[in-house]
């Protein structure tokens, strides 16, 4: 789930309230499907790493980074030294946008063995991070923006015809949606608007612990998983 639309939602709004202001000091790669992204100001630091590789995609924010001497790689020296204006969530989608000066927007876009970092200049691809997704140089800036169905989401009738029409579902989300679509026998409008808000406001964030691997969750906390707020 950390990489559910409903989470990078919220990080996006955090990494606003962080980035905005700053200008990004550096980029590079150390390790194939690695990028590292520093944004700093005379006053700060701050930055951002980013796991893509076909298995596993994240985003972290360590606190101390050191570079390596060797095997490592500046990357995207174009946009160095633009100040961040905003950091964005795409709507309904996978992805967050960093918005830089002079029309430049960087991309991290999490889709599973698709994911990727690419960098845009109004709206139209300038550079790639993982450059053998060719896909991705065909596609506009405004073409990752999401959409949702709500009419066919209040008719579905199990947790596959609820993803089709709410694509940012994981199963277990699907799962609980259909489960409080069908408990609620009259008003169903309601029910998913509920169910939705809690995505996007979730009142708090819980890790489950299952067979040594840990998961991260949004909804539906058992008793032994721990709760952790902000």
């Amino acid at each position: 789930m950390h990489n559910l639309y409903f989470t990078l939602r919220l990080v996006a709004l955090r990494l606003h309230t962080e980035l905005l202001g700053l200008s990004l000091s550096e980029a590079y790669s150390q390790d194939k499907d690695e990028l590292v992204l520093g944004f700093a100001s005379p006053e700060r630091e701050f930055h951002i790493k980013i796991i893509l590789t076909g298995s596993f995609s994240s985003i972290s924010f360590p606190s101390a980074l050191r570079r390596k001497t060797l095997n490592s790689i500046s990357l995207f020296e174009d946009v160095q030294g633009l100040k961040v204006l905003a950091v964005e969530p795409i709507a309904w989608d996978r992805s967050l946008i960093i918005q830089l000066e002079q029309d430049y927007s960087l991309l991290i876009k999490m889709h599973g063995k698709q994911s990727n970092f690419i960098v845009f200049r109004k709206g139209l691809v300038h550079s790639l991070f993982k450059q053998q997704l060719k896909a991705d140089w065909e596609k506009s800036l405004a073409s990752y923006t999401g959409t949702i169905n709500k009419a066919e989401a209040l008719i579905a009738k199990d947790a596959a015809s609820l993803r089709k029409a709410i694509p940012v579902l994981d199963n277990e989300l699907a799962d609980l949606g259909i489960h409080a679509l069908q408990k609620a026998e009259v008003n169903k409008d309601t029910a998913l608007h509920i169910f939705l808000e809690k995505l996007l406001q979730p009142p708090a964030f819980y890790l489950r612990q299952r067979d040594d691997k840990v998961q991260f969750r949004l909804v539906n906390p058992d008793e032994d998983d721990r709760i952790f707020h902000d």
